[in-house]
């Protein structure tokens, strides 16, 4: 009896590990796909005020004609930034997120409270209990799998969008001013001589699967 009992608290620990796991990462998800959103938004706009701003400062056709090139280019980036980031719903990911948890949690607990008549020794209610839990295990396996992926994809997506939106911003910028310098502006917006380390996301992957998912909080960061 001690030893089931020893068996049924290390499944109730386990189980609420899981789910301890998975509600940081829901929250971690959901802060983090929320503000890339607003982030693409903001940058979204500015853009386009920048682009307004060229334009107006030009002040005649003719002056605008000497900009074509910072024009064109500038514009040709901005429309390229609005198809590819896109917008993604928070919510829905974070429950993406925190879902494996929760069953591998449902499966522990099951288990557990299968396990607690066992001791008696009735063997067909052992082998039909464990019966149940195999399927079980194996629905939720399944299950779990497609969410895994779809985590997987949201972290190769995040990370990978951001390192080209920081390689789209920086030729927006220098197009935007050296527009300005042909009109004798000496504008200086916010530039970082820095940009965002492209990232070995396949290598991130295998070490995600190596390390069942711990890696990701510093994949997060």
């Amino acid at each position: 009896m001690p030893q089931s009992i020893l068996i049924i608290a290390a499944l109730a620990i386990a189980a609420a590990a899981a789910v301890a796991q998975g509600a940081i990462l829901a929250v971690l998800t959901h802060k983090l796909v929320r503000r890339q959103n607003e982030h693409f938004a903001r940058e979204a706009q500015l853009r386009t005020g920048l682009i307004s701003l060229l334009r107006a400062g030009a002040g005649s056709p003719e002056r605008e004609m000497m900009l074509a090139g910072e024009l064109s280019s500038a514009s040709a980036i901005h429309s390229s930034s609005n198809m590819s980031e896109r917008t993604r719903s928070p919510l829905v990911w974070s429950l993406v997120v925190l879902f494996p948890g929760l069953l591998s949690a449902l499966v522990l607990g099951v288990m557990a409270i299968a396990l607690m008549p066992m001791w008696e020794g009735d063997i067909d209610y052992i082998l039909s209990t464990w019966a149940a839990i195999i399927s079980l295990i194996m629905v939720t396996a399944f299950i779990g799998l497609i969410l895994v992926i779809l985590r997987l994809y949201l972290l190769y997506s995040l990370s990978k969008e951001m390192y080209e939106h920081d390689g789209r911003w920086h030729p927006f910028l220098q197009n935007v001013m050296s527009g300005f310098y042909r009109l004798g502006y000496k504008v200086r917006l916010p530039f970082w001589t820095q940009p965002i380390p492209e990232r070995a996301l396949i290598l991130y992957i295998v070490l995600w699967i190596l390390t069942s998912g711990l890696i990701e909080f510093y994949w997060w960061y």
